[in-house]
């Protein structure tokens, strides 16, 4: 009963009860009743079948609607509609004849009219207690719906990983093996920086947050691998601002987006190909900006696309309407800007 009385939508039941026992007490004034007995039978009425009406709810949940169980919870309901009010009435009955209060005609006559009220505000209280059932079965199922969702991306965004480290280890063995013949040095120094980036990644992948500075480092750890890779085709640009280091993002949140900048910018071209990142403190919190020049004349690569757009789905999922993600193609440059909330909080929490 305690929980009863904590549950906001019965509160809310409680409070629909005033104006019906109003109503009662007008249409007991209007037979014949003074304001004051109107008022008090009211009362008597309203009090204990609104609190019998609100544990209906009770009976609501052990007595769902289908389709298939219609004839045996309708006379269900029907009985217990009619046994709470019957039992009401035949106490209202009984303390009137007891005390004497109303004549033996007005008496039956109230009674009547009284049973009748109550049955009908027990039945009405029963489809409201269905409609509120109703309404919180289908929120569970929207929430249900929302995190299979969140589930199915997160299962993509790992088959996204499993299938884009495989493909960057192969190419970089393969430059591993070119390298050896040239600079045994170079070929030493790209194997360190591999197990190195690779040590980080398995660490990130248990991690359910990371900050914007050690993103960063993982990107830049992963350029320098593909640095070494393309040689002079591809030079690295940064602007940081260190103040934003401290904002808390998914981890590999940014990889896929210079993962499209190598691929689709530097190995598509036969020129120098710049990868600039931008970071800088704006009013909404902080902007991203990772931009590549690329060749217009080449032929377009062929790809799934689902770097950018799973990076689009998990910055709406982490940040909500907070986050925003825009892309642009520009006389040659191609460049993605993010604009995120600086939420800050204590790693480890």
């Amino acid at each position: 009963m305690e929980s009863l009385f904590r549950n906001k939508a019965t509160i809310g039941f409680f409070i629909a009860w005033v104006p019906l026992t109003a109503l009662v007490g007008v249409l007991l004034h209007i037979r014949g009743l003074s304001w004051a007995q109107a008022a008090v039978l009211s009362l008597f009425f309203g009090v204990p079948l609104s609190i019998a009406s609100a544990s209906s709810q009770y009976m609501c949940r052990v007595l769902p609607l289908r389709r298939s169980r219609l004839t045996q919870v309708i006379p269900a309901l029907v009985g217990a509609c009619i046994v709470v009010t019957g039992v009401w009435t035949a106490a209202f009955y009984s303390t009137c004849r007891t005390f004497e209060c109303l004549p033996t005609e007005r008496l039956n006559e109230i009674t009547v009219f009284l049973f009748m009220m109550g049955d009908a505000y027990f039945a009405f209280s029963l489809v409201i207690h269905y409609l509120i059932i109703a309404v919180a079965q289908t929120r569970e199922a929207e929430r249900n719906a929302d995190e299979a969702k969140v589930l199915g991306r997160e299962a993509e965004l790992r088959a996204l990983r499993a299938q884009v480290n495989p493909h960057f280890l192969f190419n970089s063995l393969n430059s591993v093996a070119a390298l050896v013949s040239i600079s045994s040095e170079r070929a030493r120094e790209m194997v360190l920086l591999l197990s190195d980036f690779f040590r980080s990644t398995l660490a990130f992948g248990k991690q359910e947050t990371v900050t914007l500075g050690e993103e960063l480092m993982l990107v830049d750890k992963y350029l320098q691998i593909e640095a070494v890779r393309f040689g002079d085709r591809m030079e690295i640009e940064s602007r940081i601002d260190k103040s934003c280091d401290g904002l808390v993002l998914p981890p590999l949140l940014l990889q896929p987006l210079y993962e499209n900048a190598v691929k689709h910018g530097v190995s598509a071209s036969v020129d120098t190909v710049t990868i600039k990142t931008v970071v800088e403190r704006v009013e909404t919190g902080v902007r991203i900006i990772i931009s590549n020049e690329f060749d217009e004349d080449a032929a377009p690569r062929r790809g799934t696309h689902t770097g950018l757009s799973t990076t689009r789905e998990r910055v709406k999922r982490f940040f909500r309407d907070r986050g925003t993600i825009s892309v642009t193609r520009d006389s040659g440059r191609f460049t993605v800007s993010l604009i995120l909330p600086d939420s800050r909080e204590e790693k480890g929490k």
